[in-house]
C-alpha cells in the first residue's frame, strides 16, 4: 500500500507539473498571440510542402494484401519470369426481354457482330486486336463460345443457313473440342448451363468472353464504351477489364471530393450556431473560421510530413478530413468552454491568467485524449496489411498536427479575440454599428453552483426546458440505486448479445463495393455472382513448374501426376465430370501429343518411354513425344497454336514477323485449372489447404531440389490473404491498442480503479461495435478494421473529461461529484458528439459502399461511446467512484 500510495503521489505531482507546463504555454500564447499564429501556420506551411513528394498506390495487391507470405513470393516469381503485364477486357451477356436463355441463333450471331467491332478497334498507335496492338505478344480470347465455330463464316454455313437451325445451334455447342483444339470447358464460358436426359447442353442464362492482351488503356477505355453503347435487341452487355476497379474507385473519390467540402461548410455553420453571441461583442463567430483553417492547417501538415516519410497516399487517406474535423472540433469546444467558465468563475483575473488558467484546466485532458488517438494508430502501424499501415500512419501524424495547432494557432485565435472584446470591438463586419461596454463596465457573470439539495429533489420534480438542462441536471447518476444497477444491467445485456452474434458477422470485401452504386462494374458483378459464381471460380488457379527438365518424359509424368492429385480433390468434383468438361488431360502436354499424333509427327508408346505402372494411370497419355524430338514438335505445336505461348517459358526469343518467338531450353509452363464456386469465406481456407497441398507435392514428387519445382498462383488466392489474417490482425491490434491506451490513462487517471474502469470503456464500445456491424449488415473486412481499431481512441476522448473531471472534485458523496462532473463537462462532450455527427453526416450520402460503411461506424462509435462517457460511466462512478485525487481550487 505505501508503495502505492507513493506511486499515486508520484503521479498526481507529474499530472500538476505538466498541467503548469500547459498553463505556462497558455500564458506565453496569451502574451505572443501574433508571434506564435504567424510562426504556427508557417510551421505548417514547410510540412505541408512535403505534398510535392506525393506517391499515390492504387494496386490493390501492394496495399490490402500481406507482403510476407508463400504466395506472394509465388506471385513474384510469376511477375519476374512469365510477367503478368498483360491486361483482359471481359464480356459477360445475359438475354434481353422474357426468354433468359442465351443459347440461342441469333443471341449468338449478334455476339459474333460484336466480337467483330471489338476487333477492329483501333489504337492511338494504329493497332487493332489482331494486328499490332499486342507488340511483338499473341493476343488471344478465352472462355470463348464463338470458338466451337470456326470463324462467323463456319457459323454461317452450320448454323445459320442450316434448315434445322435450333438442331445445329446446340450441335455447335455441344462439341467436345474447340476450334483450336483444346477442350472444351461450358462452365467456363456459360452460366448456370441446362441440361436434357442425355447431357447435352440446351440452355443458359449468361456467356462469357475473356480477351487477353497487351493494351494500353486508350484501347480498354474504347472496348468498353463499345461494349456498353452496342445496338443488339437481344442481348444485354456489360463489361469488365483489369483497370475496372481501380478507375471507379478513383472516380468514386472523385466525386465524394465534394462530400469534404460539404463536411466542412457544415461544420462552419455548427461552429457560428455554437460560437454566437446576441450581443456582437461577445459573438466568437470568427472562432468557426480561425478553427476550420487550423484543421486545414492540421491535414496539410500531417499529409506532408508523412509524404515526406515516403509513406503512400491511398484512397483510404481520403477519409481522414471527417475524422480529423471531428476530433478537432471536439478539442476546439472544450477549450472553449473552458474559457467561458473561467471567465464566469474568475471575472477579476487578467486576460493573460484567464489564458494560463484554461490551458492548465483543459490542455491536460486535450492532451491525453490526442494522445490516446495517436497511440491507436501509431500501434495500429504495426499490422501486416499495408493500406491499414499507411492510414494509421497518416492519421497518427495528422492528429499530432492537430493537436499542436490546437494548441498554437486556434488558440492564439482565441487570445485575439478576447483582446478585442475587452476593447469593445467585436470581431464582425458590424462592429462599428454596435460598439460593446467599457472593458470595467462588462457584466460580471457569478460562478454556476450546484446546489446540494438538487440530489436531493424528487425525479418527478425535474423539469428540462432544452437538451442542456439534462446536463445541468443529470438525474440519471441520482436515481435510485436500483434504477442505476438497472441500467448496468441493462447494458451488460446489450453487450452480451453484441458478442453472440461476432462469429456470425459476414466477412470479406466483395469488389463491386469499391465502385459507385450506378457504375457498370455493379451490373457486372450482380449478373456473374447470380450465375458463374455459383458454378466456378472468378479466376483460374495456375500450377507452374520449373528448375526441371520437361522434356524429360518421366518429369512429365510427374507433372501430370500433380495436376491429377489437384483434380481429385472434392473442389474439381463437378469440373471434372461430363458436365464440366474440364478433364485431368487438358493440358499443353495432351494437347501437343494429340498436335503431333494428328500431324504424323514422332511419336512413341508409353511403354517404351516410361515403366508400364505409370503408363496404366489414367491421365498418361497413350502416346508420347522422345526426348530428342521434343523441342521441335514444341516450335511446330506453337507456330499452329500461339496462344499456347502464354503457357510456357523458354530461356531465349527472336522476332519473327514482328511477333516475339520464345526459344531455346523450356524453363517453365503452366498448368491452369478453374475450381468449382467458392465462396468469400471458403477462399482463405481453400488457399491454405493448396499451400499446404504445394509443399506435400514438391516433398513427393520432386525431392532434393534445392527450390521448389511446383508453385501454385491465382489472384484471387493472393486477395485471400487478407481474410486469413483479419481476425489475426483484428486481435493483434485491439489488444496493442488497448493495452497502450490503458498505459496512457494510467499515468494520467492514476487511481488503479479508473484505469480499469477505462478498459471497460474499451470493451464495452468495441463490443456494441460487433453488436451494430451485425445489426447494420456491415462487414468484416480491411475497412471495418480501421475503425474499430479507431474506435479505441475515440472512445477514450467522451468518457475521459468526465472521469478526470470526476478525480478533481470533492463532495459529501459520490453521487454528488458525478452529477458536478456532468455539469462541467456532459455539453462540451455532448457537443462534441453531435459535431462530430454532423461531421460525418455528408458520408451517408457517398455513391460508394465503403464510404457508408465508415459512416455507420463512425455514427456507432460516437453514438456508443456517448452513452457510454456519459451515462454508463458516471452512474458506476456515482456508485464505486476512486477519492478525488487531484488539488483543485474550490471555487
Amino acid at each position: 500500500m505505501d508503495f502505492l500510495t507513493h506511486a499515486q503521489g508520484s503521479l498526481v505531482a507529474g499530472n500538476d507539473r505538466i498541467s503548469t507546463y500547459l498553463g505556462s504555454w497558455g500564458l506565453l500564447v496569451a502574451r505572443r498571440p501574433r508571434t506564435i499564429m504567424l510562426l504556427s501556420v508557417l510551421a505548417a506551411l514547410i510540412c505541408g510542402l512535403g505534398i510535392l513528394n506525393i506517391k499515390s498506390e492504387t494496386a490493390g495487391d501492394k496495399l490490402w494484401i500481406p507482403q510476407d507470405t508463400k504466395i506472394m513470393d509465388n506471385f513474384q516469381w510469376v511477375e519476374d519470369n512469365v510477367g503478368t503485364d498483360f491486361t483482359f477486357a471481359r464480356l459477360m451477356i445475359s438475354s434481353m426481354g422474357s426468354n433468359l436463355n442465351v443459347l440461342r441463333p441469333e443471341l449468338v450471331d449478334e455476339l459474333f457482330q460484336l466480337d467483330a467491332q471489338i476487333r477492329s478497334i483501333v489504337s492511338v498507335d494504329n493497332c487493332t486486336f489482331d494486328t499490332c496492338l499486342c507488340g511483338d505478344q499473341s493476343c488471344f480470347v478465352v472462355g470463348n463460345i464463338m470458338d466451337n465455330w470456326c470463324g462467323y463464316k463456319q457459323y454461317q454455313a452450320q448454323v445459320l443457313e442450316s434448315p434445322t437451325l435450333e438442331a445445329s445451334f446446340l450441335e455447335g455447342v455441344n462439341r467436345d473440342m474447340l476450334c483450336d483444339g483444346s477442350r472444351l470447358s461450358p462452365l467456363s464460358m456459360i452460366g448456370l448451363p441446362v441440361y436434357d436426359d442425355s447431357g447435352k447442353i440446351v440452355s443458359g442464362t449468361s456467356l462469357r468472353v475473356s480477351y487477353i492482351t497487351y493494351a494500353e488503356d486508350d484501347w480498354l477505355h474504347k472496348f468498353r464504351e463499345l461494349a456498353l453503347g452496342f445496338k443488339t435487341s437481344h442481348m444485354r452487355v456489360t463489361v469488365l477489364y483489369a483497370s475496372s476497379l481501380d478507375e471507379e474507385l478513383e472516380a468514386v473519390v472523385s466525386q465524394d471530393i465534394m462530400l469534404i467540402v460539404v463536411c466542412f461548410t457544415l461544420m462552419f455553420f455548427v461552429l457560428c450556431f455554437l460560437f454566437f453571441r446576441r450581443d456582437l461583442v461577445k459573438s466568437r463567430m470568427i472562432l468557426a473560421v480561425c478553427g476550420e483553417i487550423s484543421i486545414v492547417l492540421s491535414m496539410l501538415m500531417g499529409y506532408g510530413i508523412a509524404m515526406v516519410l515516403g509513406v503512400p497516399f491511398t484512397t483510404l487517406s481520403q477519409m481522414l478530413p471527417f475524422i480529423v474535423v471531428a476530433i478537432g472540433v471536439d478539442d476546439m469546444l472544450v477549450l472553449f468552454q473552458t474559457l467561458e467558465t473561467v471567465k464566469r468563475t474568475y471575472p477579476e483575473l487578467p486576460l493573460e491568467e484567464k489564458f494560463q488558467k484554461t490551458l492548465k484546466d483543459a490542455g491536460i485532458s486535450i492532451t491525453i485524449t490526442s494522445l490516446t488517438n495517436m497511440l491507436a494508430f501509431i500501434l495500429g502501424m504495426f499490422t501486416v496489411i499495408p493500406a491499414i499501415e499507411y492510414f494509421s500512419v497518416y492519421a497518427a501524424l495528422t492528429i499530432f498536427a492537430d493537436f499542436l495547432l490546437q494548441l498554437s494557432f486556434f488558440y492564439s485565435c482565441m487570445v485575439l479575440v478576447e483582446m478585442h472584446e475587452e476593447r469593445s470591438k467585436a470581431f464582425h463586419c458590424c462592429s462599428c454599428f454596435c460598439p460593446g461596454p467599457e472593458p470595467d463596465k462588462l457584466p460580471v457573470i457569478a460562478a454556476e453552483t450546484v446546489d446540494s439539495k438538487v440530489l436531493k429533489i424528487s425525479l418527478t420534480e425535474i423539469s428540462f426546458h432544452s437538451w442542456t438542462d439534462y446536463f445541468r441536471k443529470p438525474f440519471w447518476v441520482v436515481m435510485p440505486i436500483p434504477l442505476r444497477i438497472g441500467v448496468l444491467v441493462a447494458t451488460l445485456l446489450a453487450v452480451i448479445v453484441s458478442l453472440v452474434f461476432v462469429s456470425d458477422l459476414q466477412e470479406g470485401l466483395p469488389l463491386q463495393d469499391l465502385a459507385a452504386d450506378d457504375s457498370y462494374v455493379q451490373d457486372y458483378y450482380e449478373l456473374n455472382d447470380r450465375t458463374f459464381q455459383t458454378q466456378i471460380a472468378e479466376d483460374m488457379v495456375k500450377m507452374y513448374f520449373k528448375g526441371v527438365d520437361q522434356s524429360d518424359p518421366s518429369v512429365q509424368f510427374q507433372m501430370l501426376q500433380a495436376k491429377d492429385t489437384i483434380l481429385r480433390r472434392s473442389e474439381y468434383a463437378s469440373l471434372t465430370s461430363s458436365e464440366g468438361g474440364l478433364s485431368p488431360d487438358s493440358t499443353w502436354l495432351h494437347q501437343m501429343v494429340d498436335f503431333a499424333l494428328l500431324s504424323n509427327l514422332t511419336t512413341a508408346p508409353c511403354a517404351s518411354l516410361l515403366a508400364a505402372n505409370k503408363c496404366a494411370n489414367t491421365y498418361v497419355p497413350a502416346s508420347l513425344i522422345p526426348q530428342e524430338s521434343f523441342y521441335p514438335i514444341l516450335d511446330a505445336f506453337l507456330e499452329q497454336y500461339p496462344d499456347k505461348d502464354q503457357v510456357i517459358v523458354r530461356e531465349g526469343e527472336v522476332l519473327v514477323d514482328g511477333k516475339r518467338k520464345q526459344t531455346g531450353f523450356l524453363l517453365a509452363s503452366t498448368f491452369p485449372f478453374y475450381t468449382d464456386a467458392i465462396t468469400d469465406t471458403q477462399w482463405a481456407s481453400y488457399y491454405t489447404d493448396l499451400m499446404d497441398l504445394e509443399r506435400e507435392l514438391n516433398k513427393e514428387l520432386f525431392p532434393g531440389q534445392d527450390s521448389d519445382v511446383i508453385l501454385l498462383f491465382g489472384i484471387t488466392l493472393v486477395f485471400s490473404q487478407q481474410q486469413l489474417v483479419l481476425w489475426d490482425e483484428a486481435i493483434q491490434n485491439l489488444c496493442l491498442a488497448g493495452a497502450g491506451v490503458l498505459f496512457l490513462c494510467s499515468l494520467t487517471l492514476i487511481h488503479p480503479l479508473m484505469t480499469l474502469y477505462m478498459g471497460l470503456v474499451v470493451v464495452l464500445i468495441d463490443a456494441f461495435l460487433f453488436g451494430l456491424m451485425y445489426a447494420a449488415g456491415v462487414r468484416f473486412n480491411s475497412v471495418s478494421l480501421i475503425i474499430i481499431v479507431m474506435a479505441i481512441g475515440l472512445s477514450v476522448d467522451y468518457s475521459m473529461h468526465v472521469m478526470h473531471c470526476f478525480l478533481t472534485i470533492k463532495a459529501e458523496t459520490k453521487s454528488e461529484r458525478a452529477f458536478r462532473s456532468l455539469q462541467k463537462m456532459g455539453i462540451p462532450v455532448m457537443m462534441g458528439a453531435a459535431t462530430t455527427l454532423v461531421g460525418i453526416l455528408p458520408l451517408a450520402f457517398s455513391s460508394s459502399v465503403i464510404f457508408r460503411v465508415f459512416f455507420q461506424m463512425l455514427f456507432a462509435t460516437a453514438g456508443s461511446a456517448s452513452y457510454v462517457g456519459l451515462i454508463v460511466m458516471p452512474i458506476v462512478l456515482s456508485m464505486v467512484g476512486p477519492p478525488p485525487l487531484f488539488a483543485v481550487d474550490e471555487k
